[in-house]
């Protein structure tokens, strides 16, 4: 049971997430799974992550003792609430207080919460509890509203790919017609409170039900060849890229451009010898094709200095936009202001990715211009230097290191051959100092 249970465990505590566009390229979030026997402690769990300098992390509920294992860890929590709970906390106003009271706040902000998920793919469930989810999200918002909690913790809830009706070509990618009832105000929800539409993707599944048509490699991201979207001419090397554009293209179908795609699964060596993949699903371009060469993208005047910050920090590390040019003595350090060097990375990620309109999102923090903001010697990329294609500079020995026309995302397929491998490299590398460890 003991060996057995390893194998369930390690995966699931590398089914990867990414969360928003803040990670840099030297931090990556797990998902922590606890539907298992023989489990190790959440001490344990949380000795291990702080060891492999794991920033981020995903629980499915708000079990205690992991909210007390990760106090004063600076480890930031993505935590869940359950299906079977949804009925409660969407009747009720005082079960969402009541829960927030009791299970949160005597925790935080000790335990540093940042996201609450509200259900789980409620649409691949046979109870139709998808009625109650945006009313359990609203009320769970108001109480953190009267916490005065609202901006800091974001509420979502993750969804399957099955929401979507069509998928290919990604340009064509629309929503279910018959979750019509519950996406129109999970959107408008999700758009007013500025939080991410959460998403798991299973490029296996694809692979699974069409053998024919999708190759292992497709889904693996080692394809040699590129599939091409007839309507955009945009070229895909995997299948993860045309999911996660076939979304972009479905929200702004109903023209629900400005919210943020997240989930993802990386390729992870928790050795500290080998690199990260980590470019955002949150900033993928897509939806909309390429724009002209004669638009560029700059930092928003409005924008608080936390979100360039942040907006730079992830440009400028999971972007892969070389950001030398804004470093002292350089040509665009001067002015050296966080605007400007905000609006030189903005404009480079822009470039290299097609400069369509969600590669200037930036969360709300990017504004696409007509007029060159190039001066002195500092000069701003445009899409005529040939840079239609991205490919990311840190890719691991197991991940391609082509990338779509369209995106290069954060984001990596979550495939039972893929976990496996991740498994069996952990298995490999961890060394003895991981042996003491009760699980191994």
């Amino acid at each position: 049971m003991a060996s057995g249970f390893k194998l369930v465990f390690e995966i699931s505590l590398l089914l990867l997430l990414m969360l928003l566009g803040l990670c840099s390229a030297s931090t990556i979030g797990v998902c922590y799974g606890r539907n298992a026997d023989d489990l190790p402690t959440p001490d344990k769990v949380s000795q291990l992550v702080q060891q492999r300098n794991i920033k981020y992390l995903r629980i499915y509920d708000s079990n205690i003792q992991v909210l007390k294992a990760f106090a004063n860890t600076g480890v930031e929590l993505m935590i869940g609430i359950t299906n079977s709970d949804l009925l409660p906390f969407s009747q009720f106003q005082s079960n969402a207080d009541t829960w927030l009271k009791n299970s949160i706040l005597p925790y935080y902000p000790a335990t540093k919460i940042t996201y609450i998920t509200v259900g789980a793919e409620v649409t691949e469930s046979t109870d139709n509890t998808s009625a109650l989810v945006v009313p359990a999200m609203r009320n769970v918002f108001t109480a953190l509203k009267k916490a005065g909690l609202h901006k800091r913790i974001k509420v979502s809830t993750t969804h399957s790919l099955g929401v979507l009706s069509r998928s290919f070509p990604p340009s064509a990618g629309a929503f279910n017609s018959s979750h019509a009832s519950f996406l129109k105000p999970l959107l408008e929800f999700l758009a007013e409170k500025s939080s991410p539409f959460m998403i798991d993707l299973y490029p296996y599944y694809a692979l699974r039900d069409s053998p024919s048509n999708v190759s292992l490699d497709y889904a693996l991201f080692q394809s040699s060849s590129e599939v091409i979207d007839p309507n955009t001419g945009l070229l895909y090397t995997n299948m993860f890229d045309a999911q996660i554009d076939a979304l972009y293209y479905a929200l702004m179908a109903l023209n629900f451009r400005t919210i943020k795609i997240m989930t993802s699964v990386y390729n992870l060596d928790v050795t500290g010898k080998g690199a990260v993949d980590m470019t955002p699903a949150s900033n993928v371009t897509g939806g909309g094709g390429n724009s002209s060469s004669t638009t560029w993208c700059i930092a928003s005047t409005k924008a608080s200095e936390m979100d360039l910050q942040n907006a730079l920090d992830w440009a400028c590390g999971s972007g892969n936009v070389d950001c030398s040019a804004v470093q002292p003595s350089q040509p665009c350090f001067e002015p050296d202001t966080l605007l400007s060097h905000a609006s030189f990375a903005f404009n480079s990620y822009y470039q290299q990715n097609g400069a369509t309109d969600v590669a200037c999102s930036f969360g709300g923090n990017g504004v696409k211009v007509d007029k060159d903001p190039s001066y002195d010697n500092c000069l701003y990329m445009t899409t005529g230097v040939g840079m239609n294609k991205t490919a990311s500079s840190n890719t691991t020995a197991m991940t391609s290191p082509s990338s779509s026309s369209s995106t290069q995302n954060e984001a990596f397929a979550w495939t039972s051959s893929f976990l496996l491998i991740s498994f069996l490299v952990i298995l490999l590398n961890m060394g003895e100092s991981m042996k003491s460890l009760s699980w191994i």
